[in-house]
């Protein structure tokens, strides 16, 4: 038997592997030297030792194993191990048991292949692969979100006409502020999914800081207190209005987490200079001229072991269904994007302060852009053919339109809608239709509309780019494109350009309704 076992662990002295033979009671008695590399007990450490200690028992049972091989003779699959130091791997174990002349047992012999890097790679791919499912998945939700928000967007402009009212009117602004905001992140999330660069213009931070004051006052539990310190003068940035009003959110949502008894929540906004010694103290901080957000709380605060961990993807202090441990990590990606950085303070039972950088882009504040808007331009009883399956949609629509001197003819899909441009196409001064709709979709009713009439004026509107609708040799077919959500004066403004200015053949118009229209 010794023979034997010196004979296959002069074998095992040359496999890519850990070599080990253990007695019919579990214990080890060879040891090769890349079980040492693998696993890191020494051949001295391991010698005699009850197999078992280089398991995980909490996700492996040895004890399975031994069974198969007792009564098979050989087993194969994943081990689920954990070296000296503690540090958890994944190895590919093939054991056999080796028996004598009559068939009794005298030993185990088995290699272990370590496949932590590719198990890890695995999962890698999985998450690419998920994330590209999520990024189809928030395309076809990104249609039906901006719907609904359409239909809340027109249906403010209609209760703002009829609702004088001054605190009516200020919750009105509210809820148009909201929903342009609403639009904005689910434009950023089809950004995110299809990795388009982010578009970042000038900005001034204390506006978005006043947006999110209304929105708290209007939103959050009355226990809360807000105080916003904003001061007469800030200086601007060059970033994302949306991400950075994102950050803004994040954090405040997470301070009112932190105070479900009520407390006091602090927005402030400072300009302030890094010096050299300052930005020697911070990897990665350059010195110069910010503007720094401030946002705390006088919550629990973050215990100090989990305070470095913060920021790590699906890493939560929540319990289950109310957290996913990703909206502090999506702030360090935005802040980081716009080469900012942030820090933060708690002491637990005392609360929390979150504190982001923005580089100022000017140390002059640039005024707050007060545009006049045009008048409404007004129909004068020229037919419109609304084409939506979406029946809010299409009613919201309707009754703007006939609030504003047109009249309206209804088509819940492309088919209805052919038929009634037909009947109708001497009296039908323009048609506006949705790009996605089951059966016929807005790229086939555009053709087909066009090869009935082509002076045919069509406004095409969705939640989604054109570039990802409709084929470049249909665009010159439409005269100009509407991102829902859009307002009154878009749809209004679009719809007069249409029936009044002279066709296009080579070019289209993209409208966007950003979040905040300045």
């Amino acid at each position: 038997m010794e023979k034997t076992i010196q004979e296959l662990a002069e074998l095992l002295n040359i496999v890519p592997g850990a070599g080990i033979i253990l007695d019919t009671d579990d214990k080890v008695i060879f040891w090769n030297k890349m079980a040492e590399e693998i696993y890191g007990w020494s051949i001295d450490d391991i010698l005699g030792q009850d197999i078992k200690i280089i398991f995980d028992t909490t996700l492996f049972d040895y004890t399975e194993v031994k069974k198969t091989l007792m009564h098979e003779g050989k087993w194969s699959g994943e081990l689920y191990n954990k070296r000296k130091d503690g540090q958890s791997l994944t190895s590919d174990g093939r054991f056999v048991l080796v028996t004598d002349d009559s068939g009794a047992p005298k030993f185990i012999s088995g290699i272990c292949i370590d496949i932590s890097a590719i198990k890890t790679l695995e999962r890698n791919i999985y998450q690419v692969q998920r994330l590209d499912s999520l990024g189809t998945l928030a395309g076809n939700i990104a249609h039906d979100i901006n719907n609904i928000l359409s239909t809340v967007l027109l249906s403010v402009e209609i209760l703002r006409k009829n609702s004088p009212n001054e605190s009516s009117s200020r919750i009105l602004d509210t809820i148009a502020t909201s929903t342009g905001r609403g639009s904005g992140i689910i434009k950023q999330l089809l950004t995110f999914s299809r990795s388009v660069r982010d578009e970042k213009c000038e900005i001034q931070p204390k506006y978005l800081v006043v947006e999110i004051g209304k929105l708290i006052e209007h939103t959050f539990p009355k226990s809360i207190e807000l105080d916003l310190k904003i001061p007469r003068t800030s200086w601007t940035v060059k970033g994302n209005d949306t991400l950075i009003h994102q950050v803004l959110l994040n954090l405040a949502f997470n301070a009112r987490d932190a105070m479900p008894k009520g407390g006091i929540l602090r927005i402030s906004l400072e300009n302030i200079k890094i010096d050299d010694q300052y930005a020697i103290m911070r990897p990665r901080v350059k010195p110069g001229y910010y503007v720094a957000v401030e946002v705390s709380d006088t919550g629990v605060g973050i215990p100090p072991d989990m305070l470095r961990k913060i920021f790590d993807k699906y890493f939560t202090t929540k319990s289950a269904g109310k957290g996913s441990g990703i909206g502090l990590s999506i702030v360090s990606s935005i802040v980081d994007n716009h080469k900012g950085f942030l820090n933060v303070y708690s002491v637990l039972g005392k609360g929390t302060t979150f504190r982001v950088y923005f580089p100022a882009l000017s140390r002059e504040e640039t005024a707050e852009r007060e545009v006049d808007q045009p008048a409404v331009p007004k129909g004068r009883g020229e037919i419109i053919l609304l084409v939506d399956d979406e029946a809010p949609i299409l009613e919201i629509t309707k009754q703007t339109l006939e609030a504003n001197g047109y009249g309206t003819l209804i088509a819940r899909d492309g088919t209805e809608a052919l038929v009634l441009y037909i009947r109708h196409k001497e009296s039908i001064g323009a048609v506006i239709t949705d790009v996605v709709m089951p059966n016929l979709d807005g790229a086939g009713v555009i053709r087909a509309l066009h090869s009935i009439d082509p002076k045919v004026k069509i406004i095409a509107m969705s939640g989604l780019s054109i570039d990802e609708l409709i084929e470049k040799p249909i665009r010159p077919m439409v005269h100009s494109y509407l991102q829902k959500p859009y307002s009154a004066q878009k749809l209004l403004s679009s719809l007069h350009r249409a029936l009044h200015e002279a066709p296009r053949h080579n070019t289209v118009e993209v409208e966007y309704n950003p979040a905040v229209d300045n």
